[in-house]
């Protein structure tokens, strides 16, 4: 308080006179009794955080500029429509598998061979992996087109192994008899043997 002693001096002044030397001093003068005092150090510290709040209103204002004239509805309709189509493709592919599985322990000759003989519309797959329509089917192609199993099912319902036919070659792991030549093959395939 050492520059009010410069306007006061050693003595008593009047207003008009103290009114003059704050004037001549360039000083200040405050009523903080209503509160409106703030430090430096707060002020700085708010205009601080201030400049924070901005910087993360101008990151947040850029980012929603990117969704600017984006249909949300029809985002979110795109989003369930490829959901639907990819689970669309998640069961068509369970299916063919368990079908596949299902095939593979029916004893066939190929695969491929025989899904082309199969109606997958009338197949049907549960939760739980069971396969049905299948099984009907692969007994309708075992009588019909007996040459796409390994084992051929003769009149009396046993089953006996395909034939096949020596040519002078050996045929590793290959199940069935020999059978001495084609027209021998040929003989006993139209029943004449």
């Amino acid at each position: 308080m050492d520059f009010l002693k410069d306007i006061f001096g050693d003595k008593a002044i009047t207003f008009d006179e103290f009114s003059k030397g704050v004037e001549s001093k360039k000083i200040k003068l405050a009523d903080l009794s209503g509160g409106a005092y703030v430090s430096k150090e707060k002020l700085d510290a708010k205009i601080e955080e201030l400049k924070t709040v901005q910087a993360s209103l101008a990151e947040k204002d850029a980012a929603l500029k990117k969704w600017d004239g984006v249909d949300l509805e029809k985002l979110k309709a795109e989003n369930e429509e490829k959901t639907a189509e990819l689970n669309k493709q998640l069961s068509a592919l369970k299916k063919q598998n368990a079908v596949e599985t299902s095939l593979l322990a029916e004893n066939i000759q190929d695969l491929k061979a025989i899904k082309a003989y199969i109606d997958f519309d009338t197949v049907k797959v549960g939760d739980d992996g069971s396969v049905t329509g299948l099984k009907e089917q692969v007994e309708k192609l075992r009588n019909e087109k007996a040459f796409l199993f390994k084992v051929q099912q003769s009149g009396q319902g046993e089953t006996q192994p395909v034939k096949k036919l020596t040519t002078g070659v050996p045929h590793d792991n290959q199940p069935g008899e020999s059978i001495g030549s084609f027209k021998d093959a040929v003989a006993e395939s139209m029943g004449f043997k």
